[in-house]
């Protein structure tokens, strides 16, 4: 008995040294590159919105995305992200805050392999989720990830710790867990929209799928749960809107961002060619005028809008790079820390260089394993399966629905960023089926050691 005792204690120490050497790797990976950034570069686009509707809610207790005193209620950016940065602007100018906001999203970013981990243990051999963590901690999208003042960082560290929440409801459902499982997915949703559906998704395959006992009322909890965050945000709109505040949609500029075939229109750079549209600033204020703005050009150029819209965008949101340049992540920036001379304004090679093209090579052997394995899934889902196979299946799932939600609006490889963790581990399931897949249960294993 002392020898298995022995055994599990080695076993716990070598695993907790592991994590904490990863999570040690994961920082200062993220800290190298956040120290090589000037923070005002990154203050464009989404990240000025962001920073502004934070600034503004905690000082002046307003949700707007303007610095302009009279007040006009903002009703398209969802509240989740600029809440929780908030603080960080109590009190400072827009460029300090945006800092000091950065720095706490550089520490909880470096979280993210170890959740990786430890989801992957509950199907993976130890070996294959620890090589999941490591890819996670190094890849270079999610090294430069936590360093904009973005929604990916957060996003992609809640929706971990949802499927690990999730992962036991798939184990042991409880009504306890339901609702944790709830409240997360309705953060998720707070902190991009486009996740609204999500909970619907794990609801409904919990209550097919799950265990027998109770699995249908812990299904209805999780759903009704994580509707309490979307309806309140619903209710807050409607209030708004009531009071004169624009309806602007928050999908409904995105899907028009994506009608134009390639991503181009006159002369405008690949993925804004909305600048060169003089029509688009009036048939982007609704979904249902976009889709009559499609029409009408389909009609009137069949051929490059039907392949556009068949193929062409579901192979857009798989590029490798993302659509601006240069293309290691969201901006542009001056020190890229991995950027080769290929891809690099200034005409020099960036110190981890290697690591790009590791990463590059390595996408293209990724992705097709995730394919295969999702035929594998698919063929073995009417078998009996263990709550760890389960788990696989509703990783597909969520993959799935994150896939098919970005092929319809606008196909921008920027919002896979998030699913590069999940790509890894699904390979690797893939690659290596007879790990943690086959145990009865999700829940990790320990090894008993003889004597």
């Amino acid at each position: 008995m002392r020898a298995v005792g022995g055994g599990e204690a080695r076993f716990r120490s070598r695993r907790a040294f592991g994590l904490v050497a990863l999570w040690a790797l994961s920082l200062g990976l993220r800290v190298l590159f956040f120290s090589g950034l000037d923070v005002q570069e990154t203050l464009r686009a989404d990240a000025y919105h962001y920073g502004t509707l934070a600034w503004n809610l905690v000082n002046r207790s307003t949700y707007e995305d303007n610095t302009d005193p009279a007040f006009q209620a903002d009703m398209r950016w969802p509240p989740g992200y600029p809440a929780l940065i908030a603080p960080f602007f109590d009190g400072r100018d827009l460029r300090a805050g945006t800092e000091a906001a950065l720095r706490a999203q550089v520490l909880i970013g470096s979280v993210l392999p170890l959740l990786v981990v430890v989801l992957g243990q509950r199907f993976l051999a130890a070996p294959a989720a620890g090589f999941a963590g490591l890819l996670s901690a190094c890849c270079p999208v999610l090294v430069t990830m936590p360093s904009f003042l973005t929604t990916e960082s957060h996003f992609t560290v809640v929706l971990f710790l949802t499927l690990l929440v999730v992962a036991r409801l798939l184990d042991h459902p409880t009504p306890a867990g339901g609702i944790r499982a709830g409240l997360l997915c309705g953060l998720l949703a707070l902190i991009r929209s486009d996740t609204i559906g999500f909970p619907a998704v794990i609801a409904a395959y919990l209550a097919r799928r799950g265990p027998p006992a109770g699995r249908r009322r812990v299904a209805l909890l999780l759903l009704a749960t994580a509707a309490l965050p979307a309806l309140a945000w619903e209710i807050r709109n409607r209030v708004e809107i009531a009071h004169g505040a624009s309806s602007a949609s928050y999908f409904a500029r995105p899907l028009a961002e994506g009608i134009y075939p390639d991503l181009r229109y006159g002369n405008a750079n690949r993925g804004y060619a909305f600048v060169a549209d003089p029509e688009f600033p009036e048939f982007s204020q609704s979904i249902s005028k976009t889709l009559a703005k499609l029409w009408e050009r389909t009609k009137a150029d069949p051929w490059p809008n039907l392949r556009w819209n068949l193929v062409g965008r579901w192979l857009t949101l798989w590029e490798f790079h993302m659509i601006q340049d240069p293309p290691i992540h969201i901006y542009p920036v001056r020190r890229g820390l991995f950027r080769p001379a290929a891809i690099n304004p200034d005409g020099r090679d960036e110190p981890l260089r290697a690591v790009y093209w590791v990463f590059r090579a390595l996408y293209y052997l990724v992705v097709p394993a995730v394919l295969i394995g999702a035929v594998v899934a698919l063929r073995r889902r009417r078998a009996s399966t263990t709550p760890a196979r389960r788990l696989i299946e509703l990783l597909y799932l969520a993959l799935a629905y994150h896939v098919a939600l970005h092929s319809i609006i606008i196909p921008e490889p920027r919002f896979m960023v998030p699913m590069r963790p999940l790509l890894y581990l699904l390979a690797l399931a893939t690659v290596f089926p007879l790990g943690a897949a086959d145990r009865g249960s999700c829940l990790p294993s320990h090894p008993t050691g003889q004597a």
